[in-house]
């Protein structure tokens, strides 16, 4: 999960490359076919992305309070939730990789160095309650079924 994870979530942010070439959308007749079709496909991909990121941390989550108990099942999905978010800034903002905390540790840390700003923080908060949000969402419905089930 550590490396899945926020990697579903970094998808959401595919969505500036819509933004990022608005002028070609635009045509006579306002927004073309094109921006549609683009905008449906990365939200297919963005939808997929979470969707199996979530059930990942879903399975983990379930893992956890089987162990160990409730409580600290909810805190491993806050840090999730939190390192995920910063996962994507450093992704999306700094332009890391992935494999770059395991090749390029020196720009890793300086750049981690680096971040720790207001805002970076703002980002970082702002997008871990966006993915909260939506996890807490799947959960409750993937948990609401299963109680009306055993009923």
């Amino acid at each position: 999960m550590a490396v899945i994870f926020p990697n579903s979530s970094y998808i959401v942010t595919d969505l500036v490359h819509l933004t990022a070439r608005s002028s070609r959308y635009y045509g006579g007749n306002g927004l073309n076919f094109t921006y549609w079709y683009d905008l449906i496909v990365v939200l297919m991909f963005v939808w997929v992305g979470l969707l199996l990121g979530f059930l990942s941390m879903y399975q983990l989550q379930e893992v956890i309070y089987k162990r160990v108990g409730r409580m600290a099942s909810w805190i491993f999905v806050l840090a999730g939730c939190a390192l995920g978010s910063y996962g994507v800034l450093l992704g999306r903002v700094y332009r890391l990789n992935s494999w770059d905390a395991l090749t390029n540790r020196s720009a890793l840390i300086a750049l981690m160095q680096e971040s720790v700003s207001r805002p970076s923080l703002a980002f970082c908060m702002f997008f871990g309650v966006f993915i909260l949000t939506i996890y807490a969402t799947l959960y409750y419905l993937i948990n609401t079924r299963t109680t009306r089930q055993s009923s």
